[in-house]
């Protein structure tokens, strides 16, 4: 159990660091406090893990992915902001500037105290978001749309893993976000599409989930993270307690 919280102190720095950078008052002022995904930030400290960098790097690094995941998500609300005022005009104006303010910041810190060639990876990261969720308002079912859903929330952790030679992570990672969703612990916008299909079929997905997740993570051997399996199970577990 120690070894899966070897990196609690740099989580926490995350965290802290991440509400430091979304606290703005202009921001505030137009947009609800940015929640972070622990998930997420867990799976981005643990793939740089296989990067050659120190933990101030490993901390820049993975609040600039998580940067680059609040300003699209607050560009996702743009959508369910319906103008039908001049207030609503500006509102909607700011909420956009405000996405692209933190969006910025993650050049900066990558610039400063990260790894500049990630700018790369999380611009990869960026198109194949936009193409899932293109794709998710094409589809014609939920059932249809929630391959791309899912793609669209572990595509930045899955990118990173590749760009520190972990590419055999990427299977188990897009299960453990399928998991994470079939719990019932994401809030966003893009969830509300598919969210009825997730609660009709919850037991069901969340069994096939697991069982791919640890068929994945036997192919990947040795180099999968205790995170990764902590959280799994965690998840699991969670979802048969609200079952039962």
């Amino acid at each position: 159990m120690t070894a899966i919280y070897d990196n609690v102190h740099t989580l926490h720095r995350l965290t802290s660091e991440f509400r430091h950078r979304v606290t703005h008052p202009y921001v505030q002022r137009f947009i609800p406090e940015p929640v972070l995904n622990p998930l997420q930030a867990g799976v981005l400290l643990n793939v740089l893990e296989g990067k050659q960098l120190n933990e101030d790097q490993r901390v820049s690094t993975a609040l600039a992915a998580l940067l680059v995941q609040t300003a699209m998500d607050i560009h996702d609300e743009i959508g369910n902001i319906e103008v039908t005022n001049e207030a609503d005009r500006k509102q909607r104006q700011l909420t956009v500037l405000a996405g692209d303010y933190l969006s910025s910041l993650y050049y900066t810190i990558l610039a400063e105290s990260g790894d500049p060639d990630f700018i790369s990876v999380f611009s990869a990261s960026v198109q194949e978001i936009n193409e899932a969720k293109m794709r998710m308002k094409y589809s014609t079912s939920m059932r249809e749309a929630f391959p791309h859903y899912i793609t669209a929330r572990s595509s930045l952790a899955v990118h990173t893993a590749a760009s520190c030679g972990q590419s055999s992570l990427a299977p188990a990672i897009r299960q453990l976000f399928l998991l994470q969703a079939a719990a019932g612990e994401v809030t966003d916008v893009l969830f509300e599409d598919v969210q009825p299909l997730v609660a009709a079929q919850r037991e069901n997905m969340l069994s096939a989930a697991y069982f791919r997740f640890k068929s994945e993570a036997a192919e990947a051997g040795e180099s999968v993270p205790g995170f990764l399996m902590y959280e799994a199970e965690r998840l699991r577990t969670l979802v048969e307690h609200r079952s039962g």
